[in-house]
């Protein structure tokens, strides 16, 4: 049995649509890899944005009550840095934003919950970090 399967296997190798289904696959898995390495928008290119501040609320999650903002550079090695600030939510501590201008927009965690937060802590937080104008707009809307 070992024999016949080593003779077809070579025989398969042989023949053309082996070599065209070999190259089928290649081509699409080359198209994968641009695709996911490309995209900069839209679900799939935001989405290491998005896990950003969900995966840091997973850490900040057991910790005690939320009290002056906390800035995170680079958090969770993503390249992203996250201000979290106590949240309007009893279930989460924290509701955390992305600083970043490279985000596209504003990204936020959890899903309607916002941040308490008072002008003078924006303030403070444009003066120091580098905080793009989309993010400095939403945290002005509703600072006390």
């Amino acid at each position: 049995m070992d024999g016949f399967v080593s003779r077809m296997t070579t025989e398969l190798a042989k023949g053309a649509h082996c070599k065209s289904l070999i190259s089928a696959v290649l081509q699409a898995l080359f198209v994968a890899f641009a695709i996911t390495s490309c995209a900069r928008t839209g679900e799939l290119g935001e989405a290491r944005a998005w896990a950003t501040p969900q995966g840091v609320n997973s850490i900040y999650a057991e910790r005690a009550d939320a009290g002056a903002p906390v800035v995170i550079r680079d958090a969770i090695k993503s390249g992203f840095d996250v201000v979290g600030f106590r949240s309007n939510s009893i279930e989460f501590k924290y509701a955390w934003v992305l600083l970043d201008d490279h985000a596209n927009g504003v990204k936020t965690f959890p899903p309607r919950v916002g941040p308490v937060v008072t002008c003078v802590e924006v303030q403070v937080l444009i003066a120091r970090e580098k905080v793009s104008s989309e993010v400095a707009s939403y945290l002005r809307k509703d600072c006390a």
